[in-house]
């Protein structure tokens, strides 16, 4: 626990970093592939019946399996990134507050930008894992309970919009956080969409910036900022 939160990341370059990116989205969309082979809307008369409120009595059994499998999935995206963020909080305090580097300002920064990372997240994500969760025990354990089951599934439909949502508030608050960030974003648009002084500060960027993480970036100027001192 001795060293930087996560060295194989921020040693990546751009190259690296895109393989990266590419093999979570694959992970992430590969087990829904199968949904799209079936017809998830069946109507009766002028009515239709969307997936969500597919009937288990009246569904085939390879749609109660995806069915269910939307649903494990839904929760395991829920905790496993939960603990990654968790994870590399906890060491980046940990780093911190064991080298007490750099100016307690900018310690207190960082901190705080995890803080508000883990804050979104759970915001936006844990809705839809709680009423996934309550229609999954409904489902097991109260079968006849319709008006439950319709209630907790309208929740769930409700609760997507914050899933969306979150991608738009991570730019926001890695943009409001992070200098370093808004100096790498300055530095990819055409300098007319810029103010004079950012676009000013961008010119000074290394060219590793854009690969490393937000919280990474600030460490690293930490730890520049403590070697001045001692000189």
């Amino acid at each position: 626990m001795s060293g930087p939160p996560s060295p194989w990341f921020n040693r990546m370059n751009k190259w690296q970093a895109a393989v990266v990116s590419v093999f979570v989205w694959l992970l992430v969309i590969s087990p829904r592939v199968p949904m799209l082979a079936y017809n998830h809307i069946k109507g009766s008369g002028n009515k239709t019946q969307c997936f969500f409120f597919t009937s288990y009595k009246e569904a085939s059994r390879a749609i109660i399996i995806l069915v269910a499998m939307h649903r494990i999935l839904t929760v395991l995206e829920f905790i496993i990134p939960m603990a990654m963020l968790l994870f590399c909080s906890i060491r980046i305090s940990r780093f911190l507050k064991k080298r007490q580097m750099g100016n307690p300002d900018k310690v207190r920064k960082a901190m705080r930008v995890c803080a508000i990372i883990v804050a979104v997240f759970v915001i936006c994500f844990l809705p839809t894992t709680v009423t996934t969760i309550g229609v999954w025990v409904i489902r097991s354990y109260r079968p006849w309970d319709c008006t439950s089951f319709y209630t907790f599934t309208q929740l769930t439909i409700v609760s997507l919009g914050l899933n969306f949502l979150n991608s738009a508030l991570d730019p926001l608050v890695y943009v409001f956080s992070s200098s370093m960030f808004r100096k790498a974003l300055c530095s990819s648009l055409p300098r007319v969409l810029c103010c004079k002084q950012v676009a000013g500060d961008s010119k000074n960027l290394t060219s590793t910036s854009g690969t490393q993480s937000t919280t990474e970036q600030e460490l690293k100027s930490m730890r520049a900022d403590r070697g001045s001192e001692a000189m």
